[in-house]
């Protein structure tokens, strides 16, 4: 069964995040949040937390191409799904 992790992406998130940042943006923000300490990469499809790789959903690789894009982007929650 593959590991599954929900993340919300809030306003506050947005407000703060930094378009085109692998480590700032939106979705990172809010994953560092979650996840203290660790190390958190965004890429355009994927997240990896420490050595861990997970695949973002659909919703959130739209997110963050609109986001990136400069497009006005609404809180969201996005499904992380482990890489094996």
């Amino acid at each position: 069964m593959a590991t599954r992790i929900k993340v919300h992406v809030t306003q506050e998130h947005i407000d703060k995040g930094e378009c085109c940042s692998v480590t700032r943006c939106p979705v990172a923000l809010a994953l560092k949040e979650r996840f203290l300490g660790k190390t958190v990469v965004v890429g355009k499809t994927y997240v990896q937390i420490n050595q861990k790789f997970y695949r973002l959903d659909s919703k959130g690789c739209k997110f963050i191409r609109a986001f990136d894009d400069g497009r006005k982007v609404q809180p969201i929650e996005v499904t992380l799904t482990k890489i094996l």
